[in-house]
């Protein structure tokens, strides 16, 4: 009766190194079996409980939370906007987490013209993402590359075979590419960095073996690279904030066989400022976020 119900989603608003407010996702698991009551979380521990009501003319203007703290709305309807640009609206009797201490903080207002009451219940993020499901995204080792050397598949007209280099402490990898349309002169490609999604399951492609996938936009028939930045570290993990909690990635076999990467791209896109993003979030490195040369507003694949 309960199969549907075995998790609950949680709205997250969080403060990113790109200086903005984001809204993300934390999936709290209900793994304790309560009979007819139905199913249940672990226990998370508060700190107290504070009540609130709002006038029907409610509207505050961009602030940071107090503190780290669910809030349950109760009885109406609240939007709730972050620097970053994404609204959403709270439902009666939805809850959603706050954790933007500092940074350009969220700004809400009533949606519907009414009073609206609402509990506060103050819990550290890092008991919440310790009971939290560890996000796809997580799931998949994204690097910061560099493709070193790039000759032609002898046996596959629109492939190219690269030689991608993930730091000293790696052997240099080959993949394969679908590029060679949209890039017919290789030098183009030679020496650029990259960024790759290194623990999916090698394949062979016409009889090469291929070691992982670079991440391109495509728009319109224009591709482009996914760039980190030049000074990035070649072989760090490219992560994304408010989701890089529980961070070990999986397997290439567990990645091929719960289909993550089919999961995340949908995801996976450029922002009309050019940064590549999961979510809304920027894909980040140490120095700075992933971008693309001009295909803004494009997909990831």
């Amino acid at each position: 009766a309960h199969a549907q119900l075995e998790q609950m989603r949680i709205g997250r608003v969080f403060t990113g190194r790109d200086g903005h407010t984001h809204w993300g996702e934390l999936t709290l698991p209900l793994n304790q079996q309560a009979g007819k009551i139905g199913l249940l979380s672990q226990v998370m521990s508060t700190t107290g409980l504070q009540l609130r009501q709002t006038p029907a003319d409610y509207q505050f203007d961009w602030h940071c939370a107090p503190c780290e703290q669910l809030i349950v709305n109760l009885d109406a309807q609240v939007k709730v906007t972050v620097s970053s640009g994404e609204s959403r609206v709270l439902d009666r009797g939805e809850m959603f987490y706050v954790q933007d201490l500092v940074g350009n903080g969220h700004a809400s207002e009533a949606v519907d013209g009414q009073p609206r009451h609402s509990l506060f219940l103050p819990i550290s993020s890092g008991e919440l993402e310790e009971l939290a499901l560890q996000p796809a995204i997580s799931q998949l080792d994204f690097r910061v590359g560099q493709i070193v050397d790039i000759w032609e598949h002898a046996d596959a007209d629109g492939l190219w075979v690269e030689a991608i280099r993930l730091g000293d402490d790696e052997p240099v990898r080959t993949i394969c590419s679908g590029l060679r349309k949209q890039f017919p002169d290789k030098s183009v490609l030679l020496g650029a960095r990259v960024v790759v999604v290194a623990n999916l399951k090698a394949a062979k492609l016409r009889g090469v073996r291929s070691e992982g996938m670079l991440l391109c936009a495509e728009k319109e028939g224009t591709v482009e690279l996914v760039e980190p930045p030049d000074t990035a570290v070649l072989g760090e993990r490219v992560q994304v904030d408010g989701y890089w909690f529980k961070p070990e990635a999986l397997t290439p076999n567990q990645i091929h066989k719960k289909k993550v990467l089919q999961t995340v791209l949908p995801d996976l896109r450029v922002n009309a400022d050019g940064v590549a993003s999961f979510m809304g979030v920027p894909l980040m490195t140490s120095a700075g976020p992933c971008t693309v040369e001009s295909v803004t507003d494009s997909q990831i694949r």
